[in-house]
């Protein structure tokens, strides 16, 4: 990280995690500010904490100087940094403090929870739930949760961390109507479709603004195992038409043999009664 005119040498003490070189600084040079922000509005303890420098927080956070819950251009927090890239330790250092608040939003209402989910730093996301300041539900301006962001990675650790939580809602729609089961099968994400279709609380028939299900997104984005995991549901309609009209099998007739063949395998049992006769 090279030195732009906004940063001290503060900053770059930060990056690079020099905790005697800051204990120096901040002993003998009380005019050189270490609470100064750059041209993006970070702090030397926002760099700090996003490059996992643990010694140079501690320190950091022991000057009255220092407010440990300074957001920047985009709202961001030293915490959500920390939480953004793992840094467990860190995490639990600002969490000590009580000028830090655990689920402040930013600019995008993301908070440290989401980007610890949306990163998969499964310790991270143990940590934050443990305070009891943080919504394990809370929805970003997109109506998105940590769970849906968990769902959409792939992170199936993090997904059964959160549904743990009583107060998250394994089932909620985001601003297009889409929910967490929707975004794992959509990205093939088998094992944690499996998950929510365990719990009573999903619907997984749900549509969401465009008539689109979980089966139509797994079906169009060829993930024959997510498909085929969906149809063992029996209230997953296979004929049902989003807002065009459309099935989850004619997303698939063109591009993905194996997807229509599970469907149409999964349609024949479906028709066929105990004996083999077709059912009206």
């Amino acid at each position: 990280m090279d030195l732009v005119p906004s940063q001290n040498a503060f900053h770059i003490v930060g990056v690079y995690g020099l905790n005697d070189l800051l204990k120096v600084l901040l002993s003998r040079y009380q005019d050189i500010d270490p609470a100064r922000q750059d041209k993006f509005g970070r702090t030397p303890l926002s760099y700090a904490a996003e490059y996992g420098r643990t010694e140079v927080v501690k320190t950091l956070l022991c000057d009255e100087r220092i407010d440990p819950d300074r957001q920047d251009n985009r709202g961001r927090t030293p915490l959500s940094y920390a939480a953004a890239n793992g840094h467990t330790e860190i995490v639990k250092t600002p969490l000590c403090d009580d000028r830090v608040d655990p689920d402040r939003q930013d600019e995008k209402g993301q908070t440290p929870l989401s980007y610890a989910v949306e990163y998969g730093c499964t310790e991270v996301v143990e940590s934050l739930l443990s305070d009891g300041r943080v919504n394990p539900d809370r929805q970003d301006e997109k109506g998105r949760t940590p769970l849906s962001y968990a769902a959409e990675r792939g992170g199936t650790q993090v997904v059964k961390t959160l549904l743990r939580d009583g107060r998250v809602d394994p089932d909620r729609q985001d601003n297009s109507g889409r929910t967490p089961l929707s975004y794992a099968a959509a990205n093939g994400h088998t094992e944690i479709v499996k998950t929510l279709l365990c719990d009573d609380r999903v619907d997984p028939d749900r549509q969401d603004e465009e008539g689109r299900t979980p089966l139509s997104y797994a079906a169009r984005c060829g993930f024959t195992e997510a498909v085929r995991t969906l149809l063992s549901d029996s209230r997953v309609n296979l004929d049902r038409q989003d807002n065009c009209g459309r099935t989850p099998l004619s997303w698939t007739i063109h591009d993905h043999t194996e997807v229509v063949e599970a469907v149409l395998s999964d349609s024949s049992v479906r028709s066929t009664g105990p004996a083999g006769s077709v059912l009206d």
